[in-house]
């Protein structure tokens, strides 16, 4: 199943709490139900490589180590079937121990 999306540029405040960043992204303003009427999420974080991304603007990772609310310039994922009550986390600027 292929669909296309009409897109246009925005830029915005970026919330990963506590973490709030300006930065540019892209917004589907068109978008066929399948398959994104049975997504549970209303959004994709891109974590991709800087080098791929259109400009440095439009990396959330960058921007949140740009604007110094990252420890270090590295983010940790964790991944949860939530089996056990845990949760899936995305750890920006370190990692979480536990």
């Amino acid at each position: 199943n292929t669909s296309t999306n009409a897109t246009e540029p925005l830029e915005t405040a970026v919330d990963y709490r506590p973490v709030c960043v300006e930065m540019s992204v892209i917004v589907a303003v068109e978008m066929s139900t399948q398959p994104f009427k049975t997504f549970q999420f209303d959004g994709i974080l891109g974590l991709g490589l800087s080098g791929l991304t259109m400009n440095r603007n439009f990396s959330a990772f960058d921007m949140i180590v740009k604007s110094g609310m990252a420890a270090q310039p590295i983010f940790s994922v964790f991944l949860s079937d939530g089996e056990f009550g845990e949760q899936s986390e995305v750890a920006m600027g370190g990692v979480d121990p536990r």
